[in-house]
């Protein structure tokens, strides 16, 4: 399938169609508790065929097309993973669909836990690039393999910066989950170079190079892996840690939307 082709899906709103050339995908617990700006059409992933339903708690499972007052996103809040069993097609559905709709560039947002001190939480990450071995996906052809796009990540990082907020340079290592990493797994995708580790995107990225979308990953640390802090990491605590930074994504939403 090429870019805007929409043969796998059904049921999109019309309002839908072609509206934003910008998606934005929403990671666990970043969906604010008001989306900046009007509100102009939203859906449910349940009523379109194609798109994988998240039954993760801090993923709404809804599509929402927002006029910031500065330009048009179209925004996935929540996203189905690779471990809920969706399989590589059901958890790159958001990145498949946001080109069936005419997007032509996707910023995938996505709680993570750092694996060095120097990555504290509440901080923000913006990968440039992301560390996934083995890789292998029999869908998606050679060429496109996952890819994070310099020029787009340069435009987040700038809109960071109007909005106010800092965010550091590095590597994402992606996990199939649906655990969290052992402290030998986590110290092992720090040698490997990575500075904080997430389960979220690796399928929007391979689904997003396939489609020829421009894509860039945005990370907000939640917590420490356990190689630098020992203890039990749940999900309770990710989706309370990460009602900060759904504050300071709704605010750079609409400097996003000018991309």
């Amino acid at each position: 399938m090429t870019r805007g082709e929409n043969s796998d899906f059904g049921g999109f709103p019309a309002e839908l169609k072609g509206a934003a050339v910008t998606a934005v995908v929403i990671g666990s617990g970043l969906s604010p508790g008001r989306w900046p700006g009007k509100v102009l059409a939203e859906a449910g992933y349940a009523g379109i065929e194609g798109m994988m339903v998240p039954a993760v708690e801090g993923h709404p499972g809804r599509i929402f097309l927002l006029d910031t007052g500065r330009g048009r996103l179209l925004v996935f809040a929540g996203r189905a993973h690779f471990y809920e069993g969706a399989g590589w097609n059901g958890a790159g559905s958001t990145a498949a669909a946001a080109a069936a709709l005419g997007c032509r560039r996707i910023i995938l947002t996505q709680a993570a836990g750092s694996l060095k001190r120097s990555l504290p939480v509440g901080s923000w990450l913006l990968p440039s690039g992301i560390v996934a071995l083995p890789w292998s996906d029999s869908r998606f052809r050679s060429s496109a393999r996952p890819a994070i796009s310099p020029r787009l990540r340069g435009l987040v990082s700038s809109a960071a910066a109007e909005t106010g907020f800092e965010v550091a340079d590095g590597l994402l290592c992606w996990t199939a989950g649906p655990v969290y990493e052992t402290p030998a797994e986590a110290e092992a995708a720090a040698l490997m170079g990575a500075d904080a580790a997430t389960m979220s995107p690796l399928p929007e990225l391979a689904a997003a190079a396939e489609m020829r979308l421009e894509a860039v990953c945005l990370s907000f640390i939640t917590n420490f892996a356990p190689n630098v802090l020992m203890g039990a990491t749940g999900h309770g605590e990710v989706l309370e840690v990460g009602k900060g930074g759904a504050e300071t994504l709704s605010r750079m939403l609409p400097q996003l939307a000018k991309i």
